[in-house]
């Protein structure tokens, strides 16, 4: 389908005033668009003593030319509420977890 659907592509919070837009929402408007993105890795930290995993990540999209139409930074850490007691066995996630916020932050630079 060609339309944003709620609860799939974007979602909802009761204390949230706007739409919150999901990967797949975000990866639908790429698409839809006819661009095309690249994800580059700008940072990478683990210390050991501090228990910290962290990856900083780089999305570019780009018009059927091949120009950059937008790029975002997101990073995600092993020290936020969510990973924190997961330990190194979430270092994985932590790359596709900041991929996609850079993916939703990029496309949404799109749309304001």
């Amino acid at each position: 389908t060609r339309e944003l659907i709620e609860g799939q592509d974007y979602f909802r919070l009761e204390k949230v005033p706007n739409a919150i837009l999901s990967k797949a929402g975000a990866l639908k408007l790429v698409r839809r668009a006819g661009f095309s993105y690249h994800v580059t890795m700008m940072d990478k930290t683990i210390s050991v003593p501090d228990g910290l995993i962290s990856y900083t990540m780089k999305v570019t999209i780009n018009d059927e030319e091949g120009n950059v139409v937008s790029e975002a930074f997101a990073s995600a850490s092993s020290l936020e509420k969510k990973w924190a007691k997961q330990g190194w066995a979430v270092e994985s996630s932590l790359i596709g977890i900041a991929a996609k916020r850079g993916l939703v932050g990029a496309v949404k630079n799109l749309l304001v």
